[in-house]
């Protein structure tokens, strides 16, 4: 966090220019030269070497469509599914400009067109995407939390209230996992361990959500909530997701517990479904030999023994 702010501050942003045309390396690097400092490469594959290298320091890659050994679209497709380099913003050089929406639709944040543009306008495009990508990564590190990637509570139950008022008339379900016993895993195993486990479990989580939409959270050190579209057959899905987590561990080291809201259109807040679902998962608190409690609109509370 202290080398991106650095960074806005102006200290120093270092860029990666990838064309196999030397006179076109040059033009560009020329217009750029004096705010920037300056990284060349002639074709993806110099490039894709140099960005493992350079990763943490490069703030941007300007990146030509055509080139000989790995093409622009391909090394864009490799920095967009890296985890560590996604956040790396690239503009795409291109003369053709039906390559424009594509080299969007793939993640490019800009292009700039050849031949090229006053150099003001470049310089700008330049400064507009490394400053966007830049604001992105703090508001990132600021909504999530360091170790699971997951939303901090704040900005879960923000997103989720916002939301509800897209979607009005979508029952949603809130889930709260909790780990059994965490303090004794912290004291038998140690805080390495810990972290691994709360990390295993923010993965599955992730899972979770990609397959049916919403919002999850690390709510405090071992607890967890998952905000999701309502779904009838959510009582089989969450026997599988304990299971899921249960098996990423030996046995006896780690087992979870889940309360569960089922909301099929009672109308309550997002903050009400989930002190509901707060109030089953603490229900099973003393009971190490039950998954989960569940409850639907009111109803009583359904124990599912594991």
């Amino acid at each position: 966090m202290q080398e991106l702010l650095e960074r806005k501050r102006g200290l120093y942003r270092t860029i990666l220019l990838v064309d196999d045309e030397l006179i076109e390396r040059e033009m560009l690097g020329a217009m750029l030269s004096d705010q920037y400092h300056i990284l060349y490469a002639e074709n993806g594959a110099l490039a894709l070497d140099i960005i493992n290298r350079e990763k943490q320091k490069l703030s941007l890659v300007i990146l030509d469509l055509h080139m000989p050994e790995l093409d622009g679209y391909s090394l864009l497709k490799i920095i967009r599914s890296d985890a560590e380099l996604r956040r790396i913003p690239v503009i795409m050089l291109t003369s053709e400009k039906c390559a424009e929406v594509e080299s969007l639709k793939l993640g490019a944040s800009d292009f700039i067109s050849k031949p090229y543009e006053a150099p003001d306008v470049v310089r700008a495009r330049v400064m507009h995407s490394i400053e966007l990508a830049e604001d992105s990564v703090i508001i990132h590190e600021t909504e999530r939390d360091e170790l699971t990637g997951l939303f901090n509570k704040e900005f879960f139950f923000q997103y989720g209230k916002r939301l509800d008022l897209q979607n009005e008339k979508m029952p949603m379900d809130a889930l709260v996992i909790d780990i059994n016993r965490f303090h004794m895993v912290n004291e038998l195993y140690g805080r390495e361990y810990a972290n691994l486990v709360l990390r295993k479990i923010g993965e599955t989580i992730h899972k979770i959500v990609k397959q049916n939409g919403g919002l999850a959270c690390r709510s405090n050190s071992d607890t967890f909530c998952v905000y999701i579209p309502h779904d009838t057959e959510l009582q089989k899905k969450v026997s599988f997701y304990v299971a899921v987590i249960n098996k990423k561990f030996e046995r006896g080291k780690v087992s979870v517990r889940m309360g569960i809201y089922s909301d099929d259109g009672s109308g309550l807040s997002m903050e009400q479904r989930f002190d509901r679902a707060f109030l089953a998962c603490r229900k099973l608190r003393d009971s190490y030999s039950t998954c989960f409690s569940f409850l639907q609109c009111g109803t009583s509370y359904k124990r599912i023994t594991c």
